[in-house]
Protein backbone atom coordinates (compact mmCIF):
# COMPACT_ATOMS: atom_id res chain seq x y z
CA UNK A 1 0.00 0.00 0.00
CA UNK A 2 3.08 2.19 0.20
CA UNK A 3 2.79 2.99 -3.50
CA UNK A 4 -0.79 2.57 -4.69
CA UNK A 5 -0.18 3.72 -8.27
CA UNK A 6 2.72 1.28 -8.77
CA UNK A 7 0.72 -1.64 -7.47
CA UNK A 8 -2.23 -0.72 -9.64
CA UNK A 9 -0.07 -0.56 -12.77
CA UNK A 10 1.50 -3.93 -11.96
CA UNK A 11 -1.90 -5.56 -11.47
CA UNK A 12 -3.23 -4.10 -14.72
CA UNK A 13 -0.20 -5.42 -16.57
CA UNK A 14 -0.72 -8.93 -15.24
CA UNK A 15 -4.37 -8.81 -16.21
CA UNK A 16 -3.48 -7.67 -19.73
CA UNK A 17 -1.10 -10.62 -20.02
CA UNK A 18 -4.07 -12.86 -19.30
CA UNK A 19 -6.05 -11.17 -22.09
CA UNK A 20 -3.19 -11.51 -24.56
CA UNK A 21 -2.91 -15.24 -23.84
CA UNK A 22 -6.58 -15.80 -24.60
CA UNK A 23 -6.74 -13.43 -27.58
CA UNK A 24 -6.58 -16.25 -30.13
CA UNK A 25 -9.45 -18.15 -28.47
CA UNK A 26 -12.79 -16.41 -29.09
CA UNK A 27 -14.64 -18.65 -26.67
CA UNK A 28 -12.25 -17.78 -23.85
CA UNK A 29 -11.98 -14.15 -24.90
CA UNK A 30 -15.73 -13.68 -24.83
CA UNK A 31 -15.75 -14.43 -21.13
CA UNK A 32 -12.42 -12.95 -20.14
CA UNK A 33 -12.62 -10.14 -17.54
CA UNK A 34 -9.36 -8.50 -18.53
CA UNK A 35 -9.63 -4.71 -19.03
CA UNK A 36 -9.29 -3.35 -22.55
CA UNK A 37 -9.77 0.37 -21.92
CA UNK A 38 -6.39 1.83 -20.99
CA UNK A 39 -8.10 4.75 -19.31
CA UNK A 40 -10.16 2.55 -17.05
CA UNK A 41 -8.58 -0.52 -15.53
CA UNK A 42 -12.03 -1.53 -14.35
CA UNK A 43 -13.68 -1.82 -17.79
CA UNK A 44 -14.80 -5.41 -18.43
CA UNK A 45 -14.79 -6.83 -21.94
CA UNK A 46 -18.37 -6.51 -23.26
CA UNK A 47 -19.57 -6.36 -19.69
CA UNK A 48 -19.05 -10.10 -19.25
CA UNK A 49 -17.17 -11.81 -16.44
CA UNK A 50 -16.33 -15.44 -16.58
CA UNK A 51 -16.44 -17.72 -13.60
CA UNK A 52 -13.39 -18.92 -11.72
CA UNK A 53 -13.93 -22.37 -13.25
CA UNK A 54 -13.93 -20.95 -16.80
CA UNK A 55 -10.75 -19.05 -16.08
CA UNK A 56 -9.12 -22.20 -14.74
CA UNK A 57 -10.19 -24.20 -17.79
CA UNK A 58 -8.89 -21.60 -20.21
CA UNK A 59 -5.64 -21.50 -18.36
CA UNK A 60 -5.35 -25.29 -18.51
CA UNK A 61 -6.05 -25.35 -22.25
CA UNK A 62 -3.30 -22.81 -22.80
CA UNK A 63 -0.88 -24.87 -20.70
CA UNK A 64 -0.70 -22.19 -18.05
CA UNK A 65 -0.69 -23.51 -14.47
CA UNK A 66 -4.03 -23.01 -12.75
CA UNK A 67 -2.40 -21.39 -9.75
CA UNK A 68 -0.84 -18.75 -12.00
CA UNK A 69 -4.23 -17.62 -13.37
CA UNK A 70 -6.45 -18.28 -10.38
CA UNK A 71 -5.58 -14.95 -8.64
CA UNK A 72 -6.45 -12.90 -11.76
CA UNK A 73 -9.92 -12.09 -10.50
CA UNK A 74 -8.46 -10.95 -7.14
CA UNK A 75 -5.77 -8.91 -8.86
CA UNK A 76 -8.33 -7.20 -11.05
CA UNK A 77 -10.54 -6.41 -8.09
CA UNK A 78 -7.62 -4.66 -6.38
CA UNK A 79 -6.42 -2.91 -9.53
CA UNK A 80 -9.81 -1.61 -10.59
CA UNK A 81 -11.40 -0.48 -7.34
CA UNK A 82 -11.22 3.00 -5.89
CA UNK A 83 -12.80 2.31 -2.52
CA UNK A 84 -13.06 4.85 0.28
CA UNK A 85 -10.38 2.92 2.16
CA UNK A 86 -7.72 3.68 -0.45
CA UNK A 87 -8.84 7.26 -0.93
CA UNK A 88 -8.81 7.72 2.82
CA UNK A 89 -5.35 6.20 3.08
CA UNK A 90 -3.98 8.58 0.46
CA UNK A 91 -5.62 11.53 2.17
CA UNK A 92 -4.27 10.68 5.61
CA UNK A 93 -0.75 9.98 4.36
CA UNK A 94 -0.81 13.10 2.21
CA UNK A 95 -1.93 15.37 5.03
CA UNK A 96 0.70 13.89 7.34
CA UNK A 97 3.46 14.53 4.83
CA UNK A 98 2.22 18.01 3.96
CA UNK A 99 2.07 18.92 7.65
CA UNK A 100 5.88 18.52 7.70
CA UNK A 101 6.01 16.99 11.19
CA UNK A 102 9.78 17.40 11.53
CA UNK A 103 9.40 21.14 10.97
CA UNK A 104 6.54 21.35 13.46
CA UNK A 105 8.83 19.70 16.00
CA UNK A 106 11.57 22.22 15.25
CA UNK A 107 9.07 25.06 15.64
CA UNK A 108 8.13 23.77 19.09
CA UNK A 109 11.82 23.57 20.02
CA UNK A 110 12.39 27.20 18.99
CA UNK A 111 9.28 28.19 20.96
CA UNK A 112 10.60 26.31 24.02
CA UNK A 113 13.98 28.03 23.76
CA UNK A 114 12.20 31.39 23.78
CA UNK A 115 10.20 30.34 26.83
CA UNK A 116 13.40 29.29 28.60
CA UNK A 117 15.08 32.61 27.79
CA UNK A 118 12.06 34.39 29.24
CA UNK A 119 12.17 32.23 32.34
CA UNK A 120 15.77 33.27 32.94
CA UNK A 121 14.70 36.90 32.93
CA UNK A 122 11.70 36.64 35.28
CA UNK A 123 12.77 33.68 37.37
CA UNK A 124 9.53 31.70 37.11
CA UNK A 125 7.09 30.58 34.45
CA UNK A 126 3.41 29.72 34.46
CA UNK A 127 3.41 26.40 32.62
CA UNK A 128 -0.32 26.64 31.96
CA UNK A 129 0.25 29.77 29.87
CA UNK A 130 3.04 28.08 27.94
CA UNK A 131 0.88 25.03 27.24
CA UNK A 132 -2.02 27.17 25.98
CA UNK A 133 0.32 29.08 23.68
CA UNK A 134 1.88 25.88 22.35
CA UNK A 135 -1.58 24.43 21.75
CA UNK A 136 -2.44 27.44 19.58
CA UNK A 137 0.97 27.40 17.88
CA UNK A 138 0.70 23.86 16.47
CA UNK A 139 -2.42 24.42 14.31
CA UNK A 140 -0.98 27.79 13.28
CA UNK A 141 2.16 26.08 11.98
CA UNK A 142 0.10 23.38 10.26
CA UNK A 143 -2.06 26.01 8.55
CA UNK A 144 1.00 27.83 7.24
CA UNK A 145 2.52 24.58 5.96
CA UNK A 146 -0.69 23.54 4.21
CA UNK A 147 -1.21 26.90 2.53
CA UNK A 148 2.40 26.78 1.31
CA UNK A 149 1.77 23.36 -0.25
CA UNK A 150 -1.35 24.79 -1.88
CA UNK A 151 0.46 27.82 -3.31
CA UNK A 152 3.56 25.94 -4.47
CA UNK A 153 1.81 22.95 -6.05
CA UNK A 154 2.94 23.89 -9.56
CA UNK A 155 6.50 24.73 -8.58
CA UNK A 156 6.98 21.66 -6.38
CA UNK A 157 5.78 19.40 -9.19
CA UNK A 158 8.56 20.71 -11.44
CA UNK A 159 11.51 20.89 -9.08
CA UNK A 160 13.84 18.22 -7.76
CA UNK A 161 13.05 17.68 -4.12
CA UNK A 162 15.71 17.50 -1.44
CA UNK A 163 15.45 16.84 2.27
CA UNK A 164 15.05 20.58 2.88
CA UNK A 165 13.43 21.96 -0.27
CA UNK A 166 10.81 21.26 -2.90
CA UNK A 167 7.86 20.78 -0.58
CA UNK A 168 6.60 17.44 0.71
CA UNK A 169 5.88 15.97 -2.74
CA UNK A 170 2.65 14.46 -1.40
CA UNK A 171 0.40 15.96 -4.06
CA UNK A 172 2.39 14.45 -6.91
CA UNK A 173 3.22 11.14 -5.25
CA UNK A 174 -0.31 10.39 -4.07
CA UNK A 175 -2.30 12.00 -6.85
CA UNK A 176 -4.02 14.54 -4.61
CA UNK A 177 -5.32 17.88 -5.82
CA UNK A 178 -4.21 21.19 -4.34
CA UNK A 179 -7.71 21.58 -2.91
CA UNK A 180 -6.71 19.16 -0.13
CA UNK A 181 -4.02 21.38 1.44
CA UNK A 182 -6.13 24.44 0.69
CA UNK A 183 -9.04 23.17 2.76
CA UNK A 184 -6.69 21.85 5.44
CA UNK A 185 -5.05 25.28 5.74
CA UNK A 186 -8.41 26.94 6.39
CA UNK A 187 -9.43 24.29 8.92
CA UNK A 188 -6.17 24.59 10.83
CA UNK A 189 -6.35 28.38 10.84
CA UNK A 190 -9.83 28.15 12.33
CA UNK A 191 -8.55 25.66 14.91
CA UNK A 192 -5.71 27.99 15.89
CA UNK A 193 -8.09 30.90 16.37
CA UNK A 194 -10.47 28.68 18.35
CA UNK A 195 -7.70 27.64 20.73
CA UNK A 196 -6.61 31.25 21.00
CA UNK A 197 -10.16 32.33 21.87
CA UNK A 198 -10.52 29.54 24.41
CA UNK A 199 -7.28 30.55 26.11
CA UNK A 200 -8.16 34.22 26.09
CA UNK A 201 -11.61 33.51 27.51
CA UNK A 202 -9.99 32.59 30.81
CA UNK A 203 -8.23 35.93 31.09
CA UNK A 204 -9.33 36.27 34.70
CA UNK A 205 -7.65 33.03 35.62
CA UNK A 206 -3.97 32.31 35.99
CA UNK A 207 -2.19 31.17 32.89
CA UNK A 208 -4.67 32.46 30.29
CA UNK A 209 -3.44 33.74 26.94
CA UNK A 210 -2.93 37.49 27.27
CA UNK A 211 -3.29 40.17 24.64
CA UNK A 212 0.38 40.27 23.67
CA UNK A 213 0.51 36.52 23.06
CA UNK A 214 -2.69 36.69 21.02
CA UNK A 215 -1.38 39.52 18.85
CA UNK A 216 1.93 37.76 18.17
CA UNK A 217 0.14 34.55 17.18
CA UNK A 218 -2.22 36.35 14.80
CA UNK A 219 0.72 38.22 13.25
CA UNK A 220 2.47 34.89 12.72
CA UNK A 221 -0.61 33.33 11.13
CA UNK A 222 -1.30 36.27 8.82
CA UNK A 223 2.39 36.61 7.98
CA UNK A 224 2.70 32.92 7.19
CA UNK A 225 -0.27 33.07 4.84
CA UNK A 226 1.00 36.30 3.26
CA UNK A 227 4.25 34.55 2.43
CA UNK A 228 2.40 32.13 0.12
CA UNK A 229 -0.93 33.62 -0.94
CA UNK A 230 -2.87 36.83 -1.09
CA UNK A 231 -2.91 39.81 -3.44
CA UNK A 232 0.87 40.22 -3.10
CA UNK A 233 2.50 36.92 -1.99
CA UNK A 234 5.81 37.79 -0.37
CA UNK A 235 7.53 34.67 -1.67
CA UNK A 236 6.91 35.75 -5.27
CA UNK A 237 8.32 39.26 -4.99
CA UNK A 238 11.79 38.79 -3.54
CA UNK A 239 10.83 39.50 0.06
CA UNK A 240 9.85 36.00 1.12
CA UNK A 241 13.21 35.04 2.59
CA UNK A 242 13.35 38.17 4.73
CA UNK A 243 9.74 37.78 5.89
CA UNK A 244 10.18 34.10 6.70
CA UNK A 245 13.37 34.78 8.66
CA UNK A 246 11.57 37.41 10.72
CA UNK A 247 8.61 35.09 11.34
CA UNK A 248 10.46 31.88 12.11
CA UNK A 249 13.74 33.24 13.42
CA UNK A 250 12.58 36.21 15.49
CA UNK A 251 8.82 36.31 16.03
CA UNK A 252 8.62 32.62 16.97
CA UNK A 253 11.12 32.64 19.87
CA UNK A 254 9.82 36.03 21.04
CA UNK A 255 6.36 34.45 21.06
CA UNK A 256 7.81 31.85 23.41
CA UNK A 257 9.16 34.60 25.67
CA UNK A 258 5.77 36.31 25.72
CA UNK A 259 3.98 33.07 26.52
CA UNK A 260 6.31 32.38 29.45
CA UNK A 261 6.48 35.89 30.90
CA UNK A 262 3.57 37.88 29.51
CA UNK A 263 5.99 40.64 28.45
CA UNK A 264 8.75 41.24 25.92
CA UNK A 265 11.81 43.46 26.43
CA UNK A 266 14.44 44.76 24.03
CA UNK A 267 16.82 42.15 25.41
CA UNK A 268 14.35 39.40 24.48
CA UNK A 269 14.32 40.62 20.90
CA UNK A 270 18.04 41.24 20.47
CA UNK A 271 19.18 37.84 21.72
CA UNK A 272 17.33 36.19 18.85
CA UNK A 273 18.47 38.54 16.09
CA UNK A 274 21.55 36.37 15.30
CA UNK A 275 19.36 33.30 14.99
CA UNK A 276 17.01 35.15 12.63
CA UNK A 277 19.94 36.26 10.47
CA UNK A 278 21.23 32.71 10.13
CA UNK A 279 17.70 31.52 9.35
CA UNK A 280 17.75 34.01 6.46
CA UNK A 281 20.94 32.40 5.11
CA UNK A 282 19.31 28.99 5.51
CA UNK A 283 16.27 30.14 3.52
CA UNK A 284 18.48 31.54 0.78
CA UNK A 285 20.23 28.17 0.60
CA UNK A 286 17.06 26.07 0.50
CA UNK A 287 15.33 28.39 -1.97
CA UNK A 288 18.31 28.14 -4.28
CA UNK A 289 17.55 24.49 -4.97
CA UNK A 290 14.13 25.50 -6.36
CA UNK A 291 15.22 28.58 -8.31
CA UNK A 292 14.80 27.09 -11.80
CA UNK A 293 11.26 25.88 -11.17
CA UNK A 294 10.47 29.11 -9.33
CA UNK A 295 11.63 31.19 -12.29
CA UNK A 296 9.52 29.19 -14.75
CA UNK A 297 6.39 29.59 -12.64
CA UNK A 298 6.95 33.30 -12.03
CA UNK A 299 7.94 32.94 -8.39
CA UNK A 300 10.64 35.59 -8.21
CA UNK A 301 12.33 34.71 -4.96
CA UNK A 302 15.51 36.38 -3.82
CA UNK A 303 17.36 33.25 -4.94
CA UNK A 304 15.98 33.76 -8.44
CA UNK A 305 16.91 37.44 -8.52
CA UNK A 306 20.50 37.08 -7.28
CA UNK A 307 23.42 35.72 -9.27
CA UNK A 308 25.53 33.11 -7.43
CA UNK A 309 28.48 35.40 -6.51
CA UNK A 310 26.11 38.06 -5.20
CA UNK A 311 24.14 35.47 -3.22
CA UNK A 312 27.33 34.22 -1.58
CA UNK A 313 28.37 37.77 -0.79
CA UNK A 314 25.02 38.49 0.85
CA UNK A 315 25.22 35.27 2.85
CA UNK A 316 28.75 36.07 4.08
CA UNK A 317 27.76 39.61 5.06
CA UNK A 318 24.66 38.45 6.95
CA UNK A 319 26.69 35.74 8.70
CA UNK A 320 29.29 38.29 9.78
CA UNK A 321 26.58 40.55 11.20
CA UNK A 322 24.99 37.64 13.07
CA UNK A 323 28.16 36.71 14.93
CA UNK A 324 29.04 40.35 15.39
CA UNK A 325 25.74 40.86 17.22
CA UNK A 326 26.48 37.86 19.42
CA UNK A 327 29.86 39.27 20.39
CA UNK A 328 28.46 42.75 20.99
CA UNK A 329 25.65 41.52 23.23
CA UNK A 330 28.06 39.41 25.26
CA UNK A 331 30.45 42.33 25.74
CA UNK A 332 27.86 45.01 26.44
CA UNK A 333 25.28 42.93 28.26
CA UNK A 334 21.68 44.00 28.85
CA UNK A 335 19.77 44.53 32.05
CA UNK A 336 21.01 43.58 35.49
CA UNK A 337 22.32 40.20 36.36
CA UNK A 338 20.20 40.13 39.50
CA UNK A 339 17.05 40.17 37.38
CA UNK A 340 18.42 37.59 34.96
CA UNK A 341 18.24 40.16 32.19
CA UNK A 342 21.91 40.17 31.30
CA UNK A 343 23.32 38.21 28.40
CA UNK A 344 25.69 35.55 29.77
CA UNK A 345 29.04 34.83 28.23
CA UNK A 346 28.08 31.17 28.06
CA UNK A 347 25.40 32.13 25.52
CA UNK A 348 28.04 33.65 23.24
CA UNK A 349 30.49 30.78 23.69
CA UNK A 350 27.73 28.30 22.82
CA UNK A 351 27.55 29.88 19.36
CA UNK A 352 31.15 29.02 18.46
CA UNK A 353 30.48 25.46 17.18
CA UNK A 354 28.02 26.89 14.67
CA UNK A 355 30.51 29.44 13.30
CA UNK A 356 32.45 27.16 10.90
CA UNK A 357 29.18 25.66 9.69
CA UNK A 358 27.83 29.12 8.98
CA UNK A 359 30.93 30.07 7.00
CA UNK A 360 30.72 26.80 5.08
CA UNK A 361 27.08 27.54 4.29
CA UNK A 362 27.86 31.00 2.96
CA UNK A 363 30.81 30.06 0.75
CA UNK A 364 29.12 26.92 -0.64
CA UNK A 365 25.83 28.61 -1.44
CA UNK A 366 24.66 27.72 -4.98
CA UNK A 367 27.40 25.12 -5.22
CA UNK A 368 25.82 22.16 -3.45
CA UNK A 369 22.42 20.88 -2.23
CA UNK A 370 21.09 22.58 0.91
CA UNK A 371 22.60 21.27 4.14
CA UNK A 372 25.33 23.44 5.74
CA UNK A 373 23.00 26.31 6.68
CA UNK A 374 20.52 23.85 8.19
CA UNK A 375 23.28 22.34 10.30
CA UNK A 376 24.38 25.82 11.35
CA UNK A 377 21.00 26.96 12.69
CA UNK A 378 20.35 23.64 14.42
CA UNK A 379 23.78 23.76 16.08
CA UNK A 380 23.24 27.35 17.19
CA UNK A 381 19.77 26.53 18.49
CA UNK A 382 20.98 23.53 20.48
CA UNK A 383 23.96 25.39 21.93
CA UNK A 384 22.32 28.65 22.94
CA UNK A 385 19.02 26.99 23.74
CA UNK A 386 20.81 24.62 26.07
CA UNK A 387 22.31 27.57 27.91
CA UNK A 388 18.90 29.16 28.47
CA UNK A 389 17.40 25.86 29.64
CA UNK A 390 20.22 25.24 32.14
CA UNK A 391 20.04 28.81 33.49
CA UNK A 392 16.24 28.65 33.74
CA UNK A 393 16.41 25.36 35.64
CA UNK A 394 18.96 26.77 38.07
CA UNK A 395 16.90 29.84 39.02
Amino acid sequence: MADISTQGSDMRGRAEQCLARHASRPQALSACPCPLDEQDAGAELSGRVRSDETCAAAAHDDEVPHEAIGPVRHLLSLATMTPPAIRGYRLVVGLWRMSRPEQVLLILVVFAVGAAAGAVRVGSVDLRAVVWAAAALVPTALSVHFVNEYADAETDAMTTRTAFSGGSGALTDLGLTRTVPGVAAVVMAAAALAVLAAGAAGAAGAGAINGLVAVLLVVGLVGGWSYSVGPWPLSRHGTGEVANALLGGLLLPVFGVAAATGTVTIRDVLIFVPFALLVFVNLLETQWADRDADRITGKLTLAVRLRPPMARGVALAVTAVAYGVIAALAVLGLGSGDEGGSVPWAWAVAALPALPLSVWAAVSLARRPPLPAVLAIVTLLIGQGGVWVVLAASR
